[in-house]
């Protein structure tokens, strides 16, 4: 099924948080920063990152999610890998990152959806993936995925997210995000099995691992942290500037 809803460009946090602002083109630190702020705004800039929505909350799921319309977004990969698996998955994107992708049966296409619906979307999702091309890949910025990343964090989702080498700057693998080598069917496919498997001891570590991905956001993610960074910064600036 393929929806077509215009509105806003994505991605956006967790319920009641504020638009996001453009990407500047900045270095990769900055543009981490930037990420991490805006990924963060939930609360009005209070040290606080998540809806209501808790890793344990019940609301009806029961798909992959997938969302994010950068260029470097790899939803071939993410297409292949969840052939034959029987799994429900929504992509939300662009029509541009579906050129020459065949997807599966099962899997719901919307596009450029409003903040309010990938809010619900984040919220009533078994795990949020991430499938980005590599760092030696040209096309996309150096930090693809960030946004979503922590987005679904902040809604206490588990993620699946390729590996690169800015997810360690801002997440810690294997601790509050699983990763996948970038174009990996094969290992995409098994952590999202592994995801949407109904034994409970698996359920049990992907809602621990959600669980550390949301506090880990909560903790060292939102605008108040951004701030006294910003302006612990400009204080070591302007003291250099004086001495």
């Amino acid at each position: 099924t393929v929806t077509g809803v215009q509105t806003c460009a994505l991605p956006i946090s967790a319920p009641g948080v504020p638009p996001l602002q453009p990407r500047p083109p900045t270095r990769r630190g900055s543009s981490i920063r930037w990420a991490n702020e805006n990924a963060a705004r939930q609360g009005g800039g209070r040290a606080s990152t998540t809806s209501a929505q808790s890793p344990e909350a019940t609301r009806e799921r029961g798909y992959v999610l997938a969302a994010g319309r950068d260029a470097a977004r790899d939803y071939r990969t993410l297409a292949e890998a969840l052939a034959g698996t029987g799994h429900r998955a929504v992509v939300v994107c662009s029509r541009a990152n579906l050129d020459g992708v065949t997807l599966p049966a099962g899997v719901d296409v919307r596009f450029d959806v409003p903040p309010a619906t990938l809010r619900e979307l984040y919220g009533r999702a078994t795990v949020v993936v991430v499938p980005t091309r590599g760092d030696g890949d040209p096309v996309g910025s150096d930090c693809s995925g960030t946004l979503v990343t922590l987005d679904a964090l902040a809604m206490g989702r588990p993620v699946v997210v390729t590996a690169r080498a800015s997810v360690p700057e801002y997440v810690t693998p294997g601790v509050h995000v699983t990763t996948v080598p970038a174009g990996d069917v094969a290992a995409l496919r098994l952590a999202i099995n592994e995801a949407m498997a109904p034994d409970p001891a698996t359920a049990m570590l992907a809602a621990d691992q959600a669980r550390a991905g949301q506090a880990h956001v909560r903790s060292g993610r939102t605008t108040d942290h951004f701030a006294r960074s910003e302006e612990h910064t400009s204080e070591l600036q302007s003291q250099s500037t004086i001495s």
